[in-house]
């Protein structure tokens, strides 16, 4: 059985998705960095017992890093 005769809500499913990333896309550096601290903060307060043990893939991101370059530049590195 193919899958868009199983869930007849697979396209408005896509359709969100596309939405979501054109949506996220338009976000100003700041407000995505602010988003993601956001939802980590979240995920650590909500389930104590959960162990970030990689964050490396959270960070290494270009809009992050640029955010963080920028501040640290304004700062003169303090």
């Amino acid at each position: 059985m193919r899958a868009e005769e199983r869930d007849p809500d697979l396209e408005s499913v896509k359709q969100v998705a596309t939405t979501r990333i054109l949506t996220m896309s338009l976000l100003s550096p700041l407000d995505s960095a602010e988003k993601l601290q956001n939802a980590l903060h979240v995920k650590a307060k909500t389930e104590s017992n959960y162990r970030f043990y990689s964050l490396w893939d959270k960070i290494y991101r270009r809009d992050i890093l640029e955010l963080a370059y920028r501040r640290c530049f304004n700062n003169k590195g303090v």
